[in-house]
C-alpha cells in the first residue's frame, strides 16, 4: 500500500529543498535548480511528476519481479491532483482509492487508469459523505468500497448484530458507514433490520 505520493508543499525558501533534492532535481529536468524564486509552478509540477514516476518504477519493479501477483494498491486524499494525475503509475496500480469519497472525481480519472486497475472509493465520518448514497452508486458503477474509523473504546462495536438492531438512518457518523457495509458486505438489503 502506498499513501501520501505526492512530492511536499513548498514555502518560499531555498533551505527548504535538500541538497538532495536540487542534485535530483537536474537529473530529472535537465538543468540546475533555478532557486525558488525563479521555479515556476509548471516546472515544479514537472519535476514532481518526473520524481514520483522515478519512484514509482522503483516500486513497482521491485513488487512485482518478487511477487508478479502482488496488488499494489495507491490510497490518495485527491485522485485530480497535478503531480500524477494521468500518470504512468494510474496506468499501472493494482488498486487506486480515492479517500474523499467523491464519485464525479473517480469518473473523471476513469479513463486515465489501466485495464486492470480496481478503482476505490473511502467512505468514514471525516469525509462526510452519505454511507448510502455512496455505497449505493459504487456497488452499481463496480467502484470498490473501503470504509474506517478512528480507534478509540466505542468505535467498533463487541457484535454485528448492533449494526442489524435498528434501520440505517438511525445510525450516525461511522455507526451508519458500518451499517451500511454490514448489509452490503453480507448481501442483505439496504432497509434490512433484525426482527426482534
Amino acid at each position: 500500500m502506498i499513501d501520501w505520493f505526492y512530492q511536499p508543499n513548498r514555502s518560499s525558501h531555498d533551505e527548504n529543498w535538500l541538497a538532495s533534492e536540487k542534485e535530483l532535481y537536474s537529473q530529472l529536468m535537465g538543468h540546475p535548480f533555478p532557486g525558488v524564486d525563479e521555479l515556476s509552478k509548471e516546472d515544479y509540477n514537472k519535476y514532481s511528476r518526473l520524481a514520483i514516476e522515478d519512484c514509482w518504477n522503483t516500486i513497482h519493479n521491485a513488487a512485482k519481479e518478487t511477487n508478479p501477483n502482488v496488488i499494489i494498491w495507491l490510497t490518495a486524499f485527491d485522485i485530480t491532483h497535478p503531480h500524477y494525475v494521468n500518470s504512468k503509475m494510474f496506468q499501472e496500480v493494482d488498486w487506486l482509492m480515492n479517500e474523499e469519497g467523491d464519485l464525479e472525481k473517480i469518473d473523471s480519472i476513469k479513463n486515465m487508469v489501466g485495464d486492470h486497475t480496481q478503482l476505490i472509493t473511502c467512505v468514514a465520518s471525516w469525509n462526510k459523505k452519505d454511507a448510502i448514497e455512496i455505497v449505493a452508486n459504487a456497488v452499481k458503477a463496480d467502484i470498490g468500497l473501503y470504509g474506517f474509523t478512528k480507534p478509540d473504546s466505542n468505535s467498533v462495536k463487541p457484535y454485528m448484530d448492533y449494526y442489524y438492531e435498528s434501520p440505517i438512518d438511525w445510525y450516525k457518523a461511522d455507526d451508519r458507514t458500518i451499517a451500511t457495509f454490514a448489509r452490503v458486505f453480507n448481501e442483505k438489503p439496504l432497509d434490512f433490520v433484525n426482527e426482534k
